[in-house]
């Protein structure tokens, strides 16, 4: 008989009913055991970009126009958005905008380049007064807008037209970083 209740107790080991005591039977000692643990979370400041390349298109064009050949001017301009970026930024972030050297960077210069493989120089400023000269790489700071508000990067172009420049179509193509 006695084996037969320690295979009872032993099989109600896990169990901590007060009616086991009551029958004569003992019952083991229950412990529970408590611990804490830490919960957090880490809030970042951010912006959230709507519009060009979310959307798979270009920010914009600065397009220096249609020039004789035999022209020496010089020719400024704007980047012109192709849509609307929106940006929606973390109160008091610092944000800051660069642009890269392009594809035809040389002689230490942007250069704009013909299919024939002419280029001309061009230089690139973060103010319309032209007297903020945006390098390749070199970080402006900007005003973090107020959430959702429409954003027009400041970037403006100047070109020194020569009356040796072949006859052509000159491009570049420019990558933009905004950070925070």
């Amino acid at each position: 008989m006695g084996g037969r209740h320690m295979y009872r107790a032993s099989r109600l080991m896990g169990t901590c009913l007060v009616g086991l005591y009551l029958m004569g039977w003992s019952v083991p000692k229950c412990y529970a055991a408590q611990e804490s643990f830490e919960v957090s979370a880490t809030v970042t400041p951010g912006c959230l970009v709507q519009g060009g390349s979310a959307q798979g298109s270009r920010w914009g064009v600065l397009d220096f126009g249609t020039h004789s050949a035999l022209s020496s001017a010089v020719v400024t301009t704007a980047l012109t958005p192709s849509e609307t970026i929106r940006l929606q930024c973390t109160r008091g972030l610092s944000l800051s905008m660069s642009v890269n050297q392009g594809q035809h960077y040389g002689g230490g210069a942007r250069q704009l380049q013909s299919t024939g493989g002419a280029a001309v120089p061009y230089r690139l400023y973060s103010t319309s007064a032209m007297d903020n000269e945006l390098l390749p790489g070199q970080a402006v700071s900007l005003t973090a807008p107020d959430d959702g508000v429409d954003v027009q990067l400041p970037i403006y172009g100047r070109l020194q037209l020569s009356p040796e420049d072949p006859p052509g179509s000159y491009t570049d193509q420019l990558i933009v970083t905004l950070s925070w």
